[in-house]
C-alpha cells in the first residue's frame, strides 16, 4: 500500500490505493456501521484491552464484559481453536474479532475486576457508530434582556450506508435523514435559529451534501461537477420541500473540506444563511472507489480498491473550491488559524479553476 500510494500521490494527493483492510475501514466510516461485537479496543502493554462497550452491541448486552477487560485469545464458532492474540497488532486482532452478522466468536478474557480468566461466547451483530453521527443540542444566548434558543447540529462527516440503500432497506442510515430528524425535534422543542457545525468535517458522500443543502430551500442547483473531458453535470435539489426556513448559520474552519465546502458554498451563494469561522480546506476534487477485483477475475482473494480522482466540483457561482475553499461572511480566528494548512500545502494539488455559473435563487438573508 505504501509503495502504490507513493506512485499515485505524484498525480494527485487524493488518489490512493486501499488495501483490503483499509477499504473495509473506509466503508465503515462511510456507513457508520460495522458487523462485530460492539467494543472499542486499545493496546496496553501488548495486550488487547476493551476501552468502551458500544450501547446495543452484543458485548454490552451480554453483561459479561466491561471496560479494561483484557482479550487473551479469540476463537471462531462454537468449536474453533483458541488463537492467542497477546502481542498482536491491534488491527490484526480487530479483524479476527469482527465478522459477519449472526456468526459466533469466542473470547478468552482476563477480567479487570479480579483477574479471573473466563471464556465469553458472543454472536456478532450490526453495530451503529453513534459517536460519529450527527448530534444536536440547544444553547441559550442572551441579548438585550431576551434569551434566544439556538439549535446546534454537530456534523462530523457526510455519511450514508450505501449497501443498505442499494438493498432497498427502508431505514438506511444517512446524514440527511439524521439531520432532518434532528431539525424536526429541535423545532418541536422551540428554537429561534439553527447552526450547522462543520468544523473538522472532512467531507464524505457528494449526494449527501446535495440532499442536506436541499433541506433549506425548495429546489435549485447545488453543485456542478466537471469531468476531465469538460462535460459538466449539475446536481440539484428538486424535491420542492423545505424542512427548515428559519435563521441559519454554518460554522466552518480550515479542516472543513470537500462535501462540507459544497454545503457551505451553496448556502453562501444562495444567501440562505451566514457562514462563520475560517476559510475552508480547499479540496474541490471528486473521487470514486473502484474495486480492483473487477480487473482480476481469476484472483479469489480481495486485492483492494483504488480511490481515484475523476472530476472537480464547482459552486453554483461557477467558482471551484479547489485551493481557495469557501471564505466566511464573518471571520472568526482560533489559535491554529495562522498555521499553514489546507489543499494548497499538498504536493501536486490540482489548480483552481472556474466555469460558468448557474442561475439560482437569492434569499438575501445575509447583509
Amino acid at each position: 500500500q505504501l509503495y502504490a500510494n507513493a506512485v499515485t500521490s505524484v498525480y494527485d494527493p487524493h488518489t490512493n490505493y486501499f488495501s483490503p483492510r483499509t477499504g473495509e475501514d473506509f466503508d465503515i466510516n462511510m456507513s457508520l456501521s460495522l458487523e462485530g461485537i460492539g467494543a472499542q479496543l486499545t493496546l496496553e502493554d501488548e495486550i488487547i484491552t476493551i476501552k468502551e462497550l458500544i450501547a446495543g452491541g452484543p458485548a454490552k448486552q451480554s453483561g459479561k464484559l466491561a471496560r479494561n477487560d483484557k482479550i487473551l485469545a479469540v476463537a471462531q464458532g462454537q468449536t474453533g481453536a483458541m488463537e492467542d492474540v497477546v502481542g498482536w497488532r491491534l488491527d490484526d486482532a480487530v479483524r479476527l474479532i469482527r465478522g459477519k452478522r449472526g456468526t459466533t466468536v469466542r473470547l478468552r478474557i482476563e477480567k479487570a475486576i479480579n483477574n479471573e480468566v473466563v471464556d465469553v461466547v458472543l454472536v456478532r451483530d450490526k453495530i451503529k457508530l453513534e459517536e460519529s453521527a450527527a448530534k444536536s443540542e440547544i444553547k441559550g444566548i442572551e441579548k438585550d434582556g431576551k434569551v434566544y434558543r439556538i439549535g446546534i447540529i454537530d456534523l462530523p462527516s457526510f455519511y450514508i450506508d450505501f449497501d443498505a440503500a442499494n438493498r432497498g432497506e427502508k431505514n438506511y442510515r444517512s446524514t440527511t435523514r439524521d439531520v432532518k430528524r434532528l431539525i424536526q425535534q429541535l423545532e418541536k422543542d422551540g428554537i429561534d435559529g439553527l447552526m450547522i457545525d462543520l468544523r473538522d468535517n472532512g467531507g464524505g458522500a457528494l449526494a449527501e451534501a446535495v440532499d442536506l443543502t436541499g433541506l433549506f430551500f425548495d429546489k435549485g442547483p447545488v453543485v456542478q461537477v466537471r469531468r476531465a473531458g469538460g462535460e459538466v453535470t449539475v446536481h440539484a435539489d428538486d424535491d420542492n420541500e423545505t424542512i427548515y426556513d428559519g435563521p441559519l448559520a454554518v460554522l466552518i474552519n480550515q479542516n472543513s473540506a470537500s462535501a462540507s465546502e459544497i454545503f457551505a458554498g451553496a448556502i453562501k451563494d444562495y444567501g440562505r444563511g451566514v457562514i462563520l469561522g475560517e476559510p475552508t480546506f480547499g479540496k474541490g476534487t471528486v473521487q470514486t472507489v473502484i474495486d480492483l477485483a473487477r480487473f482480476l477475475p481469476s484472483v479469489k482473494d480481495s486485492v483492494g480498491q483504488l480511490k481515484m480522482t475523476i472530476a472537480m466540483f464547482y459552486r453554483v457561482n461557477g467558482s471551484s473550491t479547489q485551493l481557495k475553499g469557501v471564505t466566511p461572511n464573518i471571520y472568526i480566528p482560533n489559535e491554529d488559524s495562522y498555521l499553514p494548512e489546507g489543499e494548497r500545502e499538498e504536493d501536486h494539488a490540482l489548480p483552481w479553476h472556474k466555469i460558468k455559473g448557474k442561475k439560482h435563487q437569492q434569499f438575501n438573508q445575509v447583509s
